[in-house]
């Protein structure tokens, strides 16, 4: 008999635990929910595979410190769409506040994409979210 798959109250709650692991600076802990093929999209190139995407949060991420507020959340088959306030402190210390919405796709209850939308103020540089990223031609 094939496994049930997770209920949409179960996947906002992986996306919900993903942010939380984030915010406290847990980044191996992501290991446990992020699929073999996580892609990893946001501004500049995409980031693949889970040990990419955890070295990016503990290495290169622009956003050394920060908290997800979340406004809102919806989940529909296997994606969770999370409407957020993010607030950061930068690496150089620059404090920074803006609304963001995650899309998270899930495949057999670990997700397997993240998509990261937001409106970041103009001052921020777009190439200070690329740097140190691997990504292959076909990531859009």
């Amino acid at each position: 008999m094939a496994a049930k798959p997770p209920t949409t109250d179960q996947l906002k709650e992986t996306a919900r635990e993903y942010l939380q692991i984030i915010d406290s600076g847990r980044f191996d802990e992501l290991e446990a929910i992020l699929s073999e093929k996580i892609v990893y999209r946001t501004i500049g190139p995409s980031i693949v595979g889970p040990s990419k995407l955890i070295q990016y949060y503990k290495d290169t991420r622009v956003a050394g410190r920060g908290s997800h507020q979340v406004t809102g959340i919806l989940a529909e088959a296997n994606q969770v769409v999370v409407l957020l306030r993010m607030k950061a402190e930068m690496r150089d210390g620059t404090k920074m506040e803006f609304d963001a919405v995650d899309l998270f796709t899930f495949e057999g209850g670990k997700v397997v994409g993240v998509r990261t939308y937001s409106d970041l103020p103009p001052a921020v540089p777009r190439q200070a979210f690329a740097s140190s990223r691997e990504s292959p031609s076909s990531a859009t």
